[in-house]
């Protein structure tokens, strides 16, 4: 529809014409993120690693799943739509399919340039598939709307029960995604090894370690992609790392390396435990090309990230004895 406004010179009313094309990614992903009064995105623990061991002795979840599949797509659009259906009751987002397309670029450099419309079809189509996807893997149900599809969050398990938003330990620890993964463009900057080391740190108690040999058995996925991820991650400043030196009989020089990793920036365990009580629009933490590539001393002592929307809590499930993981 029209908007109405008022001209200075004459005072007479005037008609401004609706603009002819969708909004840009980042106005889209602005505007969505900003309904949800929060600055993050409370993701469960249980869509990185299982609570308990599976009938194969192995801790791999959803995120595994979807990095062996390489479904980076499926990916980003499960945790924009988590954002948007976990904000509130009944837990349920309705768009239309252009709008998701256009707020994760998908209509970007695809479909022919002759063809006007080709890009969002190809767009929706592509889209279209990362929603079976996560229908495949129990993490939403989607229902028809005339036009549009009704979203509904599923479980972060994939156990396919309904969504809920954990307000006690027993229901479940969670840890904060920023929005800035969206707004700044993060997601496009990452691999999806990179994202997928990311989801696992922001699960990890501050000053983790991890070493590689255990990343299959516990996450689900190779030890390559967990490298790729690491440098990835280091790269854009989102972590670093020290190093310390262990006894190690079966090395030839008698010690082993140990990396001690640490968040930066925006993507500390305060900083995002602060982001979820405010609203990312007005936010004055730095930008992910402002954050310092200085370590983060590791603290034994620290809590971490897992805690309720409602009342944050500190609350960490059980992990691997040998292994600082929440």
């Amino acid at each position: 529809m029209d908007t109405a406004t008022k001209s200075a010179a004459t005072g007479k009313q005037a008609r401004v014409g609706r603009p002819g094309d969708l909004p840009t990614s980042e106005q889209l992903l602005e505007s969505l993120l900003e309904k949800t009064k929060r600055g993050g995105i409370p993701v469960r623990s249980t869509f990185v690693q299982l609570a308990s061991k599976d009938a194969n002795g192995k801790r791999g979840s959803i995120l595994g799943k979807l990095v062996t599949s390489k479904a980076e797509t499926a990916l980003d659009v499960y945790l924009l739509l988590h954002a948007m259906a976990s904000s509130s009751s009944p837990h349920q987002t309705l768009k239309d399919a252009k709008i998701w397309a256009r707020a994760l670029g998908l209509d970007e450099g695809v479909g022919d340039p002759n063809k006007p419309g080709s890009d969002m079809k190809a767009a929706k189509s592509h889209l279209s598939k990362s929603i079976a996807k996560l229908k495949k893997l129990n993490l939403i149900a989607a229902e028809r709307e005339d036009r549009r599809y009704a979203y509904e969050l599923l479980d972060e398990s994939g156990s396919g029960e309904a969504y809920s938003r954990p307000r006690t330990r027993s229901e479940g620890t969670w840890f904060p995604l920023p929005n800035e993964y969206f707004v700044d463009g993060i997601f496009r900057k990452l691999k999806l090894p990179g994202k997928a080391m990311l989801l696992i740190a922001l699960s990890s108690k501050p000053g983790f370690t991890l070493p590689q040999e255990r990343v299959p058995e516990w996450y689900g996925i190779s030890r390559s992609t967990a490298q790729r991820g690491y440098d990835e991650l280091v790269k854009a400043g989102i972590l670093d790392y020290t190093v310390t030196y262990r006894v190690e009989p079966d090395s030839p020089t008698g010690w082993a390396e140990e990396r001690i990793w640490h968040l930066q920036g925006l993507w500390t365990h305060d900083a995002r435990r602060k982001s979820m009580t405010r609203s990312r629009i007005g936010r004055t933490a730095p930008s992910a090309d402002q954050m310092t590539s200085q370590a983060v001393p590791a603290s034994s002592g620290e809590a971490a990230a897992g805690e309720s929307p409602a009342e944050p809590t500190v609350a960490s499930p059980v992990i691997e004895p040998v292994v600082a993981i929440s």
